[in-house]
């Protein structure tokens, strides 16, 4: 009996990641940040989103999301925006060195200007003040799809790193509240 419980449990899991969609970020290029160098692609390294020269260093690896397949389903509206349809989504990661389960969930702080974090491999646990969602996914006519969080766009920022640490690599955070010195307003795109 044990093991027909083990099967039934592994089967639910794999047919829960069946039904997620692969989500990829870069930032929207625009004329306050020169990705000419770098491109515009973001990567996870130590919990966190970056762009830039971080790219070449081993502990660093493209970011690639799990998103609820709702997330990547559009109905048109009035105004020539597309919204998801149904529940917005929040995000989930598993690192290239972490096991099947060890994902981690992307989140923000909304009432503070922080960067944007992961909880722990393994674990649920959501710091007091931050929150895993819910981020919506907008499509404008040209073909970009905008990541916004709560329905709201903008907030997005990127901030230098010490250049002694890495050249040319910009730490991705959220700005729900004080402005950072230093930080350029970005545009996070989703490609599914």
């Amino acid at each position: 009996m044990k093991s027909f419980i083990t099967s039934s449990f592994v089967l639910a899991a794999v047919a829960a990641v069946a039904q997620a969609a692969d989500v990829k970020l870069s930032v929207y290029p625009n004329s306050s940040l020169d990705t000419g160098s770098f491109g515009t692609a973001v990567y996870y390294a130590n919990s966190s989103l970056y762009i830039g020269g971080i790219q070449s260093k081993s502990y660093a690896e493209p970011l690639i999301l799990s998103a609820d397949d709702a997330f990547t389903t559009y109905t048109p509206s009035s105004n020539h925006v597309s919204q998801i349809s149904g529940p917005t989504a929040s995000f989930a990661f598993t690192s290239k060195d972490s096991t099947p389960t060890g994902w981690q969930n992307l989140l923000i702080f909304p009432d503070a200007s922080e960067p944007i974090g992961f909880t722990s491999p393994h674990s649920a646990m959501v710091p007091d003040g931050a929150v895993m969602g819910p981020f919506t996914n907008t499509a404008y006519p040209a073909g970009i799809k905008m990541l916004s969080f709560d329905g709201q766009s903008g907030g997005f920022v990127v901030v230098p790193v010490d250049e002694a640490l890495e050249e040319s690599t910009y730490q991705i955070y959220y700005q729900g509240g004080e402005a950072i010195e230093g930080a350029l307003a970005v545009t996070l795109t989703v490609t599914t």
